[in-house]
């Protein structure tokens, strides 16, 4: 009490200085303040510390006139701050004062744990509020040292943001912002903490800095900047790529791993707060469990529209066969994927369905098949179906928008009632409405090569032959059907 009030001299009487040397003792109520200061920044104290027995601590494994108030670790070993019952005024009694061994460490300990020259210095220059855990001459270097590292921690950044200026581009800005952002504050917090020693903090004040608080609030920025460079990087290149699934997917990515990364830093804060965090742990994944059985098709089909966007086996706009349905896919959400079908319904599928589906891309083919088979009429010549083959080969090969290979024409086979000829090749072109403009103009050109070869198109027919019979004296009708070409 007598040293939270500041009365060095009469603190003092507490202090055992029998066989304390010269020099020491000559220090006088100063070696109270330096116990103090020691005190305030590397134990405890009160009255828990002491022993409410006249005759002191009894099981400590010290003589039964010491006692240990402390134990503070240095360099060169740990130190015991020990009382020692000695003699009083009064003849047969006996009192408890600070060691003498103990006040002979005062110096030393001071020179470990005290205020440094500069903080003596400032500490003798403004005044001393008890009842304040940072001292005016503490807060005006701290004040000093935010400053330093503000100044340092602008500098720096700007520096390299003045470099990457000429530079126009996507990712300059995001580097841009990474520096003028969590990198400019992680450098603020390091050097701030590097220097936070200078103000000789007492340990109540370092107990406000155990959590690191900064630490972690900088390292997560830090790491949710780098996030958005990162992603940010794939994004473009996707897009330039043409792939915009895959951007559209990779940015709520980017927001689940800034919640990852948030809910991390909040877990190690706890943690250096002293909460018990495998208890959080064990009650988050229980909580966990009941969540994933709860939006187990959710997740499904969040899972689905990542394969989708991964694998891409369709993006938005592409003409596709999805199992028994066709049409166009419009969106593809993290749910389920719409689909304007060849009735202009639209179409909502899940992506977990979707995802285990036989899917034919139309959309991504490189060119159109034609492949028609020409029935000739079965009483063609030999020599007016060479006519035909030699006239639909250069054709075939003259059109600018038939690919030559494999571009053929055969006389494939001898029908029921005609001459079958296949004509099998690749159009050079990928829109559907233009495929039909181009076979359009073959089909004509074919039936142009079939009319010059004096030939036409085999029709089937039904031909009912009426027969009359002269052996049963009767008319007896009999239905025959043939098929001929006409």
């Amino acid at each position: 009490e007598t040293m939270a009030k500041g009365d060095h001299a009469l603190a003092m009487d507490f202090l055992d200085m029998r066989q304390v040397p010269e020099h020491i003792a000559d220090e006088g109520p100063d070696l109270v303040r330096k116990l103090r200061i020691i005190a305030d920044r590397t134990f405890w104290m009160g009255p828990e510390n002491l022993s409410i027995e006249p005759e002191g601590h009894s099981d400590d494994g010290l003589p039964s006139y010491r006692d240990r108030v402390a134990t503070i670790s240095t360099p060169d070993g740990p130190v015991d701050l020990l009382l020692q019952r000695v003699p009083g005024d009064n003849k047969g009694d006996f009192i408890w004062k600070v060691s003498n061994r103990t006040v002979a460490e005062i110096p030393r300990l001071y020179e470990l744990y005290g205020y440094g020259e500069l903080g003596d210095k400032l500490s003798k220059l403004l005044p001393h509020f008890d009842d304040l855990i940072i001292q005016p001459w503490q807060m005006v270097m701290l004040i000093g040292i935010v400053l330093v590292a503000f100044t340092i921690a602008w500098l720096l950044p700007r520096i390299i943001i003045l470099f990457l200026k000429h530079r126009k581009s996507a990712r300059s800005e995001r580097i841009q912002s990474l520096f003028t952002g969590p990198a400019r504050f992680m450098i603020f917090v390091v050097i701030f903490r590097n220097y936070f020693y200078l103000i000789a903090p007492s340990l109540k004040v370092r107990a406000l800095f155990e959590a690191k608080t900064l630490y972690i609030a900088a390292f997560a920025w830090l790491l949710m900047g780098l996030s958005n460079l990162f992603i940010g990087r794939l994004v473009d290149r996707m897009e330039q790529q043409g792939n915009s699934n895959g951007a559209l997917i990779l940015r709520p990515a980017n927001r689940a791993i800034k919640g990852i990364i948030i809910l991390v830093a909040i877990m190690v804060w706890l943690d250096n707060m002293g909460f018990k965090i495998s208890t959080l742990l064990a009650g988050l994944g229980v909580g966990s469990i009941a969540v994933a059985l709860a939006a187990q098709k959710s997740i499904e089909n969040l899972i689905g529209a990542i394969t989708l966007y991964s694998a891409q086996p369709i993006q938005v706009g592409e003409f596709c066969r999805l199992g028994d349905i066709i049409g166009t896919v419009e969106e593809i959400g993290l749910r389920a994927t719409k689909v304007r079908t060849l009735g202009n319904t639209l179409l909502n599928i899940p992506n977990a369905t979707l995802s285990n589906m036989e899917i034919e891309n139309i959309s991504q083919r490189q060119k159109i098949l034609y492949r028609h088979k020409i029935r000739l009429r079965a009483d063609s010549s030999p020599e007016q179906v060479r006519v035909i083959l030699v006239n639909i080969r250069k054709l075939l090969e003259a059109h600018p928008r038939v690919d030559p290979v494999p571009a053929r024409v055969r006389f494939k086979e001898f029908g029921d009632y005609s001459l079958d000829l296949e004509v099998f090749a690749y159009l050079k072109t990928t829109d559907y409405n233009e495929y039909l403009e181009i076979a359009e103009d073959l089909n004509l050109q074919i039936m142009d090569a079939i009319s010059q070869a004096g030939t036409r198109i085999a029709v089937p027919t039904q031909t009912l032959r009426m027969e009359k019979t002269s052996l049963l004296n009767a008319h007896t009708v009999s239905e025959t059907q043939t098929r001929e070409t006409q």
